[in-house]
């Protein structure tokens, strides 16, 4: 699908892009989707805008109708930044539903399909980048490294409202400054099964990949299935190799409207067992059985929130259904051992 037969398809409402002056050919496109960051967007634009470069990039910043003063701030950046950020107002009409309920998916995809660089960083509107030659470390490395197809690097989860922090040992989190992350944290190439396996091995706006369709052309064609990030990860995974940085460049929030808040509930980890049960069948079938492990553990989780309401029919329903996956995944990596 290109950029118009998705305009086709899901743009109800036109969406409208700000006057600018950026340069049509950037090296980097920074893709920045924003909703209801009020409290963060500021920091957001002005750790991308700190940046200091030899090369152009553009700030792709979608705001998906925010009602709580955001795109007031987003115009107000437009404005004073016009050789920098081309800003996209969105409408609610063109809102992707997932699961049944509203996501950034078509704000996502809409910068996607509008980045004009060599390569796409991404960077939500409730976090920010703080070391201003983020984007120069990793672009000097993906231009001398073509085997590349994506790098990322650690970073620091700041949880919300308290901002207590910690820092983000790429599948783990883990206490700041101790010896453990001096110690462990090492650069290194990372392959799609361990970070399928890990999930959130590091925080959004770390990566930086190569403007390749065939990264993200499976958010549409796998139907919105769940998470965007992990689908780009492991499609960037098949072309090319993977780059993990100890390097501490960025800050993820976590708060009540966040994602991992979402999915920390029944609905939220039924969710996820069909997010990975799409991911599971693709891919020719390679992440199957880290999918049976994973899925097993969620029904393990949720046999708890049943057994805290004394929902006993439930509860054993999803211990079975646990046990069942551990088995068959045991079952079929005994299979591909003797084959």
């Amino acid at each position: 699908m290109d950029f118009q037969e998705f305009k086709d398809k899901y743009e109800h409402k036109h969406v409208e892009e700000f006057v600018n002056q950026v340069p049509t050919q950037p090296v980097v496109s920074v893709c920045v989707q924003t909703y209801n960051h009020a409290a963060y967007i500021k920091e957001c634009l002005d750790g991308i805008l700190m940046q200091q470069t030899d090369f152009n990039f553009e700030i792709l910043l979608g705001d998906d109708d925010s009602n709580d003063g955001t795109r007031e701030i987003c115009l107000e950046y437009a404005q004073k930044y016009p050789q920098k950020i081309r800003l996209f107002l969105h409408h609610r009409e063109n809102n992707i539903k997932i699961n049944g309920n509203p996501s950034g998916r078509f704000n996502l995809l809409y910068n996607l399909y509008s980045a004009r660089g060599k390569y796409i960083a991404l960077c939500e509107g409730d976090d920010c980048w703080i070391d201003s030659l983020k984007l120069q470390k990793q672009v000097d490395f993906m231009e001398v490294n073509e085997e590349y197809s994506m790098c990322f690097h650690n970073g620091v989860v700041q949880f919300e409202p308290s901002g207590n922090r910690r820092l983000f040992k790429h599948n783990k989190w883990i206490s700041e400054n101790t010896k453990l992350y001096n110690e462990s944290l090492q650069d290194r190439d990372y392959s799609g099964k361990e970070i399928y396996e890990g999930m959130l091995i590091c925080p959004t706006a770390s990566m930086v990949l190569v403007n390749n369709k065939r990264i993200f052309n499976d958010i549409l064609s796998l139907g919105f299935s769940g998470a965007a990030d992990m689908l780009i990860i492991l499609n960037s995974n098949e072309i090319g190799k993977i780059k993990g940085f100890k390097n501490c460049m960025s800050v993820y929030r976590v708060h009540c409207s966040g994602l991992l808040a979402s999915w920390s509930n029944v609905q939220g980890l039924k969710n996820g067992i069909n997010h990975r049960n799409v991911i599971g069948k693709h891919f020719s079938g390679k992440y199957e059985k880290s999918t049976k492990l994973r899925n097993a553990k969620a029904y393990l989780h949720m046999s708890m929130f049943y057994i805290n309401r004394v929902d006993v029919v439930n509860s054993t329903v999803c211990i079975f259904k646990s046990v069942f996956l551990w088995i068959s995944a045991k079952t079929l990596f005994r299979n591909i051992v003797k084959n």
